[in-house]
């Protein structure tokens, strides 16, 4: 396949040092198969080549790294405020250049992209008796900011976007302001609701309690 739009264009340096020091390999992709399977039943989308990679900001990076790759980050977001506009007809109302920085700044934690569609998750692990907090930059909600970060990117790279969490379930209903409802009609949902999909943990597989007891090694 090889047509990735927003794989490796991310250029953090821990980003960078992962990608040198543990290669994406199809062979680790079982359970990210496996949740893109739970993600795309009932839809017309198939797992086809998925790749993956952790914590990235793909939308900043899609406008640095178009071949150019040295700019200051003020021109960065200028950059993305003027698209917000052009891209979207009620922008220059809904978004102030503040906002479409905050956008651009939101991390995303996994990012999958496929032939036809990529997938921005929020992944939160809270103590058992504790619900998932969410950021709340320049007035948007965190899985605002993602979700409007998708639906721009998908306008960019022509590919359907799809919106995740794992372990938020008991964040819902989510709480969204006036502002949030704005930026989501901005980019064409009236509802006035963020509705995405929520999984738990086991979706990955199971995790790794770092407070178990684990055997010692054996000795030859």
């Amino acid at each position: 396949m090889g047509d990735y739009k927003l794989i490796n264009l991310d250029q953090m340096e821990a980003t960078v040092l992962r990608r040198v020091l543990d290669p994406w390999e199809i062979s680790k992709g079982e359970r990210v198969r496996r949740f893109l399977e739970k993600l795309l039943e009932g839809r017309d989308l198939k797992v086809q080549e998925p790749k993956w990679e952790l914590n990235v900001y793909p939308l900043y990076y899609y406008f640095l790294c178009d071949g150019t790759r040295v700019r200051p980050a003020s021109k960065i977001y200028r950059m993305v405020f003027n698209e917000f506009c052009g891209v979207f007809s009620q922008a220059k109302d809904r978004i102030s250049r503040d906002q479409a920085m905050s956008v651009a700044d939101a991390e995303i934690d996994l990012l999958i992209e496929d032939a036809d569609y990529f997938v921005l998750v929020e992944v939160k692990d809270p103590l058992p008796d504790r619900k998932p907090r969410f950021q709340n930059t320049k007035g948007i909600h965190q899985l605002v900011r993602q979700y409007v970060q998708g639906v721009f990117l998908s306008k960019k790279i022509n590919k359907t976007f799809l919106a995740a969490t794992v372990g938020a379930k008991k964040a819902l209903p989510l709480s969204l302001n006036e502002i949030d409802k704005s930026l989501l009609a901005m980019v064409g949902n009236h509802t006035g609701e963020l509705v995405i999909s929520h999984f738990d943990w086991e979706v990955l597989g199971e995790k790794p309690n770092p407070c178990e007891p684990q055997a010692p090694p054996l000795r030859s």
